[in-house]
């Protein structure tokens, strides 16, 4: 499968369409090719095209678990949760223990507010074995991590991403120990205690050299600790532009860059505002990826006209409140001001009511869920039930 790895390698869309014209060039029903075409059209952005390789692709063989995994995919990424459960379940008849199967349907029952029971069975039935998918690269918080973050329990995130961080503590990759490092950080955030977090930040960054470099890793725990008041925000100014001018020297190319260090490190408006000056003076569109990051920064730099068709995009997402559970949440808070600044109070009041059902009894507290009520209550919302 070396022409699938050289695909994802290939810097530009035409090269990585190349390599897979090149897999299918004596057999245009190469299953395999077909799937990871149509998964590289959907990481593009061309969802129509996506959709049209995988129909066929499926036409071609209605049990190729590839087709089914990347129209599931497509479908959950377009809003359509219900029809891609019913994609993943006929994948699951296939292959019962795949792990990438199982927690995508624990992501698309989060996405339709099944209870965290139900999510959490989904990921029992995961074999932890070797087969892979667009979630393998964060299994081992998943499992653990990722199901308090549903259910508002930071305390219990952070105690699980403590234990992470002591079991992978005797490892050199540094991917290993950012992971549970960053998930920490998270948490802390989100219930209010920057101390906590600019702890953790700092404690990774004066640990990180043992395990190589990454500029965007240390970008985000920079950012982190001069929020917390751990580091001067011009000394956190200068180390995140040198992480951004690493990646550029690196053959990075700077939209990408933007996104890995600025876009993806701001949570302020003051960050924000920075990390916008910058893009104003890179010439060249952004890619389809860190979407997220990308409409957080638009929203907190006042360009909500930017912020607000990704925000609705990531909003219809079905696996991002079990894969970000803070994104989706923000998302919706986004988009309840975005708007009350329209006069739009159904459409306000709806967006804070997700965020309070989410978030609304979390322990010790969710800042997203604190704004939301305070927003909901200025505009009057009728008063909901809160699940716990």
């Amino acid at each position: 499968m070396g022409w699938m790895i050289r695909a994802f390698r290939e810097p530009s869309e035409d090269a990585r369409l190349r390599v897979l014209d090149r897999a299918t060039v004596y057999d245009r029903t190469f299953v395999p090719a077909l799937a990871t075409r149509a998964t590289v059209f959907r990481l593009l952005g061309r969802e129509d095209d996506a959709a049209k390789v995988v129909e066929r692709c499926l036409d071609i063989a209605p049990s190729a678990v590839g087709c089914l995994e990347a129209r599931a995919t497509s479908l959950e990424t377009g809003g359509k949760c219900a029809q891609a459960e019913d994609d993943v379940r006929r994948w699951l008849d296939l292959q019962p223990e795949s792990r990438a199967a199982h927690e995508l349907l624990a992501s698309l029952l989060a996405g339709q507010e099944r209870p965290v029971e139900a999510v959490r069975e989904a990921l029992g039935g995961a074999d932890g074995g070797a087969q892979g998918g667009q979630f393998l690269d964060m299994v081992s918080m998943l499992r653990g991590g990722a199901l308090p973050m549903l259910g508002g329990d930071f305390t219990e995130v952070v105690r699980v991403a403590k234990a992470e961080a002591l079991r992978v503590s005797a490892s050199p990759n540094l991917s290993d120990h950012f992971l549970p490092a960053s998930t920490q950080v998270l948490a802390y955030s989100e219930a209010g205690d920057m101390a906590g977090a600019g702890d953790v930040a700092m404690d990774y960054l004066a640990r990180c050299a043992a395990w190589g470099q990454s500029p965007m890793h240390e970008a985000f725990m920079v950012a982190a600790a001069a929020r917390a008041g751990r580091l001067a925000p011009t000394n956190a100014e200068r180390r995140i532009a040198a992480a951004f001018r690493t990646l550029v020297t690196l053959g990075g190319r700077e939209p990408d860059a933007w996104l890995m260090t600025y876009a993806w490190s701001t949570d302020t408006p003051r960050e924000a505002r920075a990390a916008i000056s910058v893009l104003d003076q890179i010439h060249a569109p952004l890619p389809p990826n860190f979407q997220s990051a990308k409409a957080r920064t638009f929203f907190l730099a006042g360009r909500g006209e930017l912020a607000s068709p990704i925000l609705e995009k990531l909003t219809r997402w079905c696996s991002l409140e079990l894969m970000n559970t803070r994104n989706w949440a923000q998302s919706h808070l986004y988009l309840g001001e975005l708007d009350e600044q329209k006069g739009d109070t159904a459409g306000a009041c709806d967006h804070y009511a997700k965020v309070l059902a989410r978030w609304g009894h979390a322990r010790p507290r969710s800042v997203t869920a604190d704004e939301a009520r305070a927003r909901s209550k200025a505009i009057g919302c009728v008063a909901h039930e809160e699940k716990h």
